[in-house]
């Protein structure tokens, strides 16, 4: 009998230890998370006689997360881009072609947790941009131009008590090209621009 007793306040205290460990202190937590993507496709061809053509596209993003409580943290998000793209072909005779990729992402992650006394805060972000263009021309007395540009932003903000984290990042890109000919000549251009930024950060 005083066997058992033994095993039994043994198992007992075990599993006292095992619930302190992981259940018994305060936990909590808040977090927030916001992401983007923004894609263009843009084109502009000659063909024949006396054409001209033009086109061109506007794309914006913008987002913004607040989350506090009362007499407690604030967590802050803000993020947004900017796409523009414009294309002209103009000429007479023969061909012209003028094409046009472009787009950007952003994620943005905040996370505080508290157990017992103790807190971790961490913040993470991703941002990416990429361009692309080709321009053609043959046998065309004209010309073909491209502009094109991405502009990518984001800013975090973590404020608890004595612990304030704040994080930025930006990000951008311009392409821009031509071509032009005679009756008789034919030619290429294009380019290629690829961007990837990422941040994190950690406080307890």
């Amino acid at each position: 009998m005083s066997r058992l007793f033994l095993v039994c306040i043994a198992a007992t205290l075990v599993l006292s230890a095992s619930a302190f460990a992981t259940g018994f202190l305060p936990m909590s937590g808040i977090g927030q998370t916001q992401g983007f993507s923004v894609y263009g496709e843009n084109y502009a061809t000659q063909t024949g006689l006396h054409t001209t053509t033009n086109a061109g596209n506007i794309a914006t993003v913008g987002q913004k997360n607040d989350l506090s409580e009362l007499c407690g943290p604030k967590l802050i998000q803000n993020q947004g881009s900017v796409l523009m793209q414009g294309a002209n072909a103009s000429g007479s005779c023969g061909s012209i072609e003028v094409q046009q990729i472009g787009g950007s992402t952003g994620t943005q992650g905040q996370l505080l947790s508290t157990i017992g006394r103790s807190s971790l805060a961490t913040q993470n972000q991703t941002l990416g941009a990429g361009l692309q263009q080709s321009l053609g021309i043959s046998g065309s007395n004209g010309t073909g131009t491209s502009t094109q540009s991405s502009i990518a932003g984001q800013c975090q903000t973590i404020l608890n008590g004595r612990t304030v984290m704040n994080s930025s990042q930006t990000i951008g890109a311009v392409q821009t090209g031509s071509v032009s000919g005679n009756g008789w000549s034919g030619g290429s251009a294009g380019g290629l621009i690829d961007i990837t930024a990422t941040l994190s950060q950690m406080a307890n």
